[in-house]
């Protein structure tokens, strides 16, 4: 689909400038075209609150961009009729895009479970409403399904700073604003899961396992999902990998509310508490998903730290960096605090729901 339809609203110049300079274009040019079946996908993405309909509109329009042609589009709009009939109206007569109201269960889970019921494409790829996909994403993908063993697949998240880039996050976190994070080996690689805004499925995998609607976002609150459903597809597919594709890139566009404090430790809590709940299936199928989440705690720990604090040390408090730096530091270290209750209170949670 190598023009767009139909346009309604154009990225800004910043947005623009920071796709252009990403890491996605050194990946793109190397990715294979020829296949011995040519994949088709479907494209699921949901939406809830009207005032993402602007970015909705990016996200799709970034879709109907890529460099494949044999792709639908599913926007699964939840419980929200005004905002559904918006869309009905912008794309009737664009066949490959078709809108849906999810009237079943509410939440983002639900949602993904309606786009996945309507979906034809071999592959399911899951795309944020505030995301960006690179044109090269859906190629990239499908170079990986290449590998029948490989059942799930995703890429590198790039941050958009569209309110402006937030210094005091330390960049070893930030996957908690949904972003590829510093100590993360951008390779391709098996993992136990890919971030919810650029994640895949073989549809063949997601018709016996969906999502569960008590994980999830739901109303604003709630994370944790594409854990979840990874490690339950793995289970029930035991030849089988995910996989991270450094070509597959994805742009996330990083407003406000990600940038506060709140939201960094609850996601931390929440990431923790998942990690926990999760330990025993996470150690079962460690074979088969590699070790990112133990990199990323010993990356913290025998790395980050030490470096941090030998930088810290030199630093002159006249610097204009020196207030940024020590806020990283404290941040670090409270958030890995944060995790590592959240953890605890996970594995509780898990002890306490194991059956007599």
């Amino acid at each position: 689909m190598g023009s767009r339809p139909l346009t309604i609203t154009g990225l800004n110049e910043a947005t623009e400038e920071s796709i252009h300079h990403s890491h996605s274009i050194e990946f793109a040019s190397s990715v294979t075209i020829e296949h011995k079946k040519a994949l088709s996908f479907s494209v699921v993405i949901c939406t809830h609150h009207d005032d993402r309909y602007r970015d909705t509109m990016d996200a799709i329009n970034s879709i109907q961009d890529q460099t494949i042609s044999d792709c639908e589009i599913i926007l699964v709009v939840d419980r929200n009729h005004a905002l559904y009939n918006r869309f009905v109206e912008i794309f009737r007569d664009v066949s490959l895009v078709r809108i849906i109201l999810n009237k079943d269960t509410p939440g983002l889970s639900g949602s993904r479970n309606v786009g996945v019921r309507n979906a034809t494409g071999d592959i399911i790829a899951f795309l944020d409403d505030d995301a960006i996909a690179d044109r090269y994403w859906l190629e990239a993908l499908r170079d990986a399904y290449g590998d029948e063993k490989i059942i799930g697949c995703g890429g590198p998240i790039w941050p958009l700073w569209v309110s402006g880039e937030e210094k005091r996050i330390p960049e070893e976190f930030y996957w908690v604003m949904g972003c590829t994070y510093r100590g993360f080996k951008n390779v391709k690689k098996s993992v136990r899961s890919n971030f919810g805004s650029n994640m895949s499925f073989r549809r063949s995998a997601l018709l016996h396992d969906d999502f569960d609607v008590n994980t999830g976002l739901l109303n604003d609150k709630g994370v944790g999902e594409e854990v979840d459903i990874s490690l339950r597809i793995l289970k029930n597919n035991p030849s089988s990998i995910i996989i991270h594709m450094p070509r597959a890139v994805v742009h996330h566009k990083i407003f406000n509310f990600r940038k506060s404090m709140k939201h960094l430790f609850n996601r931390c809590y929440q990431y923790g508490l998942n990690i926990g709940s999760y330990t025993r299936d996470i150690d079962e199928l460690s074979g088969r998903i590699g070790k990112d989440d133990k990199d990323m705690v010993g990356y913290i720990a025998f790395e980050s730290i030490p470096e941090r604090i030998v930088d810290f040390l030199s630093l002159d408090e006249s610097s204009p960096t020196y207030q940024i730096k020590i806020a990283q530091f404290v941040l670090l270290l409270l958030s890995s605090i944060t995790i590592a209750f959240g953890m605890f209170i996970g594995k509780i949670k898990r002890i306490n729901m194991r059956p007599e």
